[in-house]
């Protein structure tokens, strides 16, 4: 049974004026206009996430990992149609008091939801506030009350506009706090209604915070309609669809990443290797440290390994690399999945380690990866600095799922298989691996299948309106890091070697693109641009340096729609490059420079 106590003085009172949620006017950047369906909805910041569908209220409101609210409603009509962005939802009502807007915006960085009503508004809101709670404490003081678990300092602030309203507090069914807020008579009768509601949790002083925020969403409400800003990697292709669905996977990437919760019992380790390595590629380097983060609390060692040195080779950054091949269990340990994957793991922290260890550590790393592949079950691994060689367990030496790794990661060779995907299908999204296998190995199909699948999630997937899975507590979103990396390694073919000071870039260019430009590529602290247009059989790419102390070394191989070249001009000088065969109807040219000035190299193709 739960017990629900009104409070007189416990809890500090929050008060909001109808100014405070003076909603924006402005046009978000990223919208998809969509009818009114049952078509899940799911807007996202930072610290907040809501869960809904297109034409319903709200179903859960979560703040910093907690679902704080349940089932949130208002009389305010039925929906004719819905604009959504990635943390605005805009959908105009029909009642019989009229049409009116509503707007439901999830704060980018704080733990605060606002909801706002124009033209007709609502008579009356409801919703569950902590539900589940056995023991709730509440206080009421004029528009706003505030919530808190019995024995935690954490409220949940719920502030009505306008301040004339009336609360009623009871019980909730399951637990809880029920909570119901309605207008004065008159001002339903004059058609004001309920203009809007802002609820914000958190410490009292990231309340505070919250709520004083809620005065300026105009600001909140741009952000969220807006491409990221930062160091991301961006494209701009004119291609319909395709650069507003790249937007889109990075803030649901970044956001996705950001609240998910770790646990042994509900989390998928691979969904944390996925996303890390989609943040990884397109930059969002902060999420993937923290997705290194979680799979060392999920107790995966060698995906942790990985995914730190991937991070290492784009930052140039290798203290958490080395810390992790000091202590004798990283290469003693158990493989917690394959000795193909320890390999890999192994000779990627090699790679990373370039310069920051002695060259006997690095050499000793990259041969304990070679015996993690050859190992049977009779054969310790080798130590480095410490005792003790524990053999890997029965089973441990199947390599397929680090090779198959290993083949997207490198981009392949002759020497490696290319992978299937037929296996663990519930652990995978598999459609996606299968586009980027096809991207490595240059398939002429597997560009229109990338196209596709990065369209679903606009079109609306199983998991909603612009998402590319559905929505989990507790893992990160794994397709949607997958089609992301797919494209920065398999299509674009950007390996960073920050190392060394090194970057590798082999676009594979489709027979219809006739102009591209990428922004953001990364290596070290080096960012550079690429251009590309074509002109009947001429194609030109030009590099852009934008930042940097150091310019790095670009090893440049484009691949372009022709069955040969007969010139290649770099900086309009002759170059005498050799052209060699690549996949069904596209030749390639490799040559490296530095990244030091404006760099310009003409294809003309036969």
């Amino acid at each position: 049974m739960t017990n629900v106590v009104q409070e007189d003085q416990a809890l500090p009172l929050f008060v909001m004026d109808e100014k405070a949620t003076g909603f924006p006017t402005t046009h978000p950047e990223l919208a998809i206009a969509v009818p009114a369906s049952s078509r899940p909805v799911w807007l996202h910041g930072a610290r907040a996430t809501l869960l809904g569908d297109v034409r319903g209220g709200p179903r859960e409101i979560r703040m910093d990992g907690r679902t704080v609210v349940a089932d949130l409603r208002a009389e305010a009509g039925a929906v004719a149609n819905a604009v959504v962005s990635p943390g605005l939802l805009r959908r105009e009502r029909l009642s019989t008091r009229g049409s009116g807007q509503e707007s439901i915006l999830v704060s980018p960085t704080l733990p605060l939801v606002a909801l706002t009503y124009e033209g007709a508004r609502p008579a009356q809101l409801a919703l569950v506030a902590l539900p589940g709670a056995e023991r709730t404490r509440y206080r009421v003081g004029g528009s706003t009350v505030t919530v808190r678990l019995e024995g935690s300092d954490d409220l949940l602030v719920v502030a009505a506009v306008p301040s004339s309203v009336t609360w009623k507090a009871r019980s909730a069914p399951g637990g809880g706090l029920l909570l119901e807020v309605g207008s004065a008579n008159d001002d339903v009768d004059a058609g004001k209604g309920l203009g809007g509601l802002v609820l914000a949790y958190g410490s009292e002083a990231a309340v505070r915070t919250a709520v004083a925020g809620a005065r300026h969403l105009a600001g909140h409400a741009l952000k969220a309609g807006s491409p990221l800003a930062g160091d991301l990697l961006t494209l701009s292709s004119g291609a319909a669809g395709l650069d507003h669905a790249v937007h889109w996977m990075e803030h649901r990437l970044a956001a996705g990443i950001q609240g998910a919760t770790a646990t042994s019992r509900g989390s998928t380790p691979e969904a944390w290797l996925w996303a890390g390595l989609g943040a990884c590629a397109v930059g969002e380097t902060r999420g993937a440290a923290a997705c290194v983060r979680a799979l060392d609390a999920l107790h995966r060692p060698d995906e942790a390994l990985l995914l730190a040195s991937r991070v290492a080779l784009v930052t140039g950054r290798q203290e958490d690399v080395l810390n992790r091949v000091r202590p004798s269990e990283t290469l003693t340990g158990p493989s917690t999945r394959s000795s193909g994957l320890r390999r890999l793991a192994l000779r990627t922290a090699s790679d990373a380690l370039r310069y920051a260890a002695p060259d006997r550590v690095v050499a000793h790393i990259r041969r304990a990866g070679e015996i993690a592949m050859t190992h049977d079950s009779g054969r310790p691994l080798p130590t480095l600095g410490g005792t003790g060689s524990p053999t890997l367990p029965s089973g441990a030496h199947d390599r397929g799922f680090g090779e198959a790794l290993a083949y997207l990661l490198e981009r392949g060779d002759s020497s490696r298989r290319r992978p299937t995907w037929t296996t663990r299908s519930d652990e995978q999204p598999r459609a996606s691996l299968e586009a980027w296998t096809g991207l490595v190995a240059g398939d002429r199909e597997a560009w229109a299948r990338w196209r596709g699948l990065s369209a679903a999630g606009l079109d609306g997937s199983d998991g909603g309106v612009g998402v590319w899975e559905a929505f989990s507590a507790y893992d990160p979103p794994a397709t949607t890091g997958i089609l992301l990396a797919a494209l920065v390694h398999g299509w674009l073919g950007i390996q960073p070697d920050a190392p060394v000071g090194r970057l590798s870039l082999a676009p594979r260019i489709p027979g219809n693109m006739t102009g591209l430009v990428v922004r953001g590529i990364r290596v070290g602290d080096a960012s550079l641009d690429l251009e590309y247009t074509r002109h009947g059989s001429d194609h030109c790419f030009e590099l852009i340096p934008r930042s940097g102390r150091v310019p790095p070394l670009v090893v440049f191989e484009p691949v372009v729609p022709a069955a040969g070249v007969e010139r290649v001009l770099v900086d309009h000088e002759p170059a005498d490059v050799d052209a060699i065969a690549s996949g069904p109807g596209g030749t390639s040219v490799r040559l490296q420079t530095p990244a030091d000035s404006r760099r310009r190299v003409e294809i003309r193709a036969r």
